[in-house]
């Protein structure tokens, strides 16, 4: 005989689920879990996402400058160092709701021209060339575009950070960028310039931030980030000949 709870090949049982009595189904011989275990897999799944997409937009915002806002213009101006034939610029700087990107511009004469968009950009060269610069804020906290002894040399998770954007420039003229994130509390903030290769000793320019909260509040928002979009952004296919080598290429063949 077939037991009551026997039907069309399968049982059917009843387990209790947080106080509710909840149908289950299974092949004979099936153990299946229960409706706890798959909701509890199902919201550590959507859990993961939401950490994930998390995780990307902070590493977008420590990246680059949010490309949906209209920042404030800072009147931060100054000459941050120099040498006889060499001279670092801050060429302005734009509050973002999510930081500071400042303009950098060099300029240099003669022999000092040649050759800076390397160290301008922060990378170091061989002979550990490169343009030293940093932040000092309110509360103790600082953060430079060269490494720490004992920290992860990569873009850091938490903290501020100080990341090289885009720039370019001719012999003489060079501009690059350089974001900081996240906006600094209100108070005096100061950066620190130096580039030891071209004879530019340390120095610190402060500016008033106090009113940095204040001035937030006027960046303009153009329209939502569509966080359904991937970040990076997928980059597009390149159009290769039809059957070539390049397409077996790009296949993994």
């Amino acid at each position: 005989m077939r037991p009551d709870n026997f039907r069309n090949g399968q049982v059917v049982g009843l387990c209790q689920v947080e106080g509710m009595a909840t149908r289950r189904q299974g092949k004979v011989g099936q153990d299946l879990p229960g409706l706890s275990g798959i909701l509890g897999f199902m919201g550590d799944e959507t859990k993961a996402t939401k950490d994930s997409a998390t995780a990307a937009a902070a590493r977008r915002d420590r990246l680059m400058a949010p490309a949906n806002e209209v920042p404030v213009l800072l009147p931060w101006t100054s000459l941050l160092g120099r040498s006889e034939d060499l001279a670092v610029v801050l060429v302005g700087a734009r509050l973002y709701s999510t930081g500071i990107q400042f303009d950098i511009g060099v300029r240099g004469r003669g022999s000092a021209a040649l050759g800076l968009h390397a160290g301008v950009s922060g990378r170091v060269d061989a002979g550990g060339d490169v343009l030293c610069l940093g932040i000092d804020m309110p509360g103790g906290l600082s953060v430079a575009n060269v490494p720490r002894e004992g920290t992860d040399s990569g873009l850091p998770t938490d903290g501020p950070s100080l990341v090289a954007g885009g720039g370019g420039g001719g012999p003489g003229a060079v501009d690059t960028s350089y974001l900081l994130y996240p906006a600094p509390p209100p108070g005096r903030l100061a950066i620190l310039c130096a580039w030891p290769a071209h004879g530019i000793d340390e120095t610190r320019t402060e500016f008033d931030g106090s009113g940095l909260a204040a001035l937030q509040s006027q960046v303009e928002t153009l329209w939502p980030i569509d966080t359904r979009e991937p970040w990076p952004p997928t980059p597009p296919k390149p159009v290769l000949p039809a059957g070539g080598w390049f397409a077996a290429y790009a296949n993994g063949a």
